[in-house]
């Protein structure tokens, strides 16, 4: 992608074992993660299926201006297998704004055999592992491993972070994941920015419902179906505002997904009629099961 003058960076994964761990076989990963530009997407596609990474789909779905609007990532796979998760986008539309540069915001830079591998900066890269875990209810204990090596390793604008973080609305989330690195590793957290979790009723709350989740087989044992109600249930507790809870009720119910799009390649000019197949395929996935 560099040979083709293409802005790039790989976060989590290799890039990340590397930075916290300085090695990248010392953590677990089970792809590869990598952030591009939202104009180069097609283009990015067209030169990974050249060396045989291709999508299990048609590229032609990155030319969808509804995927490119709800969306964040498309997934590819190398001959031997290998899982490529091409981003335009760090979180869904719900929770981040897309107009942050994170390809221009003074990346860090691993070496990963003898080269240079640019990545998320610290303080995003902090806010990244701090959402992206509180989504996923932190179901695996190493994603809290992570945060405590990145606070002991990273320098950090604490203030940036926490306007940041309100900015996107996921403030919540990220005094969650800090929290919880800090009650089980006694992180290298600053006083001023401890007590703002330490104040924070629902955070705190929330800390030790996951620490009990962590300790319960719940994640691994349960029903699909009953997980998903459980993230439903705790991620409308993250949320800052008493509106932002509504909005993602009306998002899962009205708004189409990503599995919409997939479902049938509406023309940009007709993409209003995905408001009606979101609904035609729920049916259609229920008579199928």
């Amino acid at each position: 992608l560099e040979n083709n003058a293409i802005k790039v960076i790989a976060f989590k994964g290799p890039s990340l074992s590397q930075l916290l761990y300085g090695d990248i076989t010392l953590r677990q990963y089970s792809d590869l993660d990598i952030l591009v530009d939202i104009d180069d997407l097609y283009t990015v596609s067209e030169i990974l299926k050249s060396i045989n990474i291709k999508a299990d789909k048609s590229i032609d779905f990155l030319k969808n201006e509804k995927l490119l609007e709800i969306g964040s990532d498309f997934s590819l796979f190398s001959q031997n297998n290998i899982h490529l998760e091409l981003h335009w986008n760090l979180f869904r539309k719900l929770l981040i704004d897309k107009s942050t540069d994170f390809i221009s915001s003074n990346n860090l830079e691993v070496n990963i055999n003898s080269k240079k591998i640019k990545t998320l900066n610290y303080d995003y890269l902090l806010i990244y592992l701090c959402v992206h875990g509180s989504k996923h209810l932190w179901e695996r204990i190493e994603w809290i491993v992570d945060i405590d090596k990145l606070l002991k390793v990273g320098i950090f604008d604490w203030n940036f972070i926490l306007k940041i973080s309100k900015e996107l609305k996921v403030y919540n989330m990220f005094l969650l994941g800090i929290s919880l690195s800090d009650e089980l590793f006694d992180s290298n957290i600053p006083t001023e920015i401890r007590n703002h979790y330490l104040t924070n009723n629902k955070v705190q709350n929330l800390k030790f419902k996951m620490i009990n989740l962590l300790n319960s087989n719940f994640m691994h044992e349960e029903k699909e179906k009953k997980i998903m109600i459980l993230k439903f249930k705790y991620i409308m507790q993250m949320f800052d505002s008493k509106v932002e809870p509504l909005k993602y009720i009306i998002s899962i119910i009205f708004k189409p997904t990503h599995y919409d799009i997939y479902f049938i390649n509406i023309p940009s000019t007709f993409s209003f009629l995905y408001y009606l197949v979101r609904p035609i395929r729920i049916i259609f996935n229920s008579i199928k099961k």
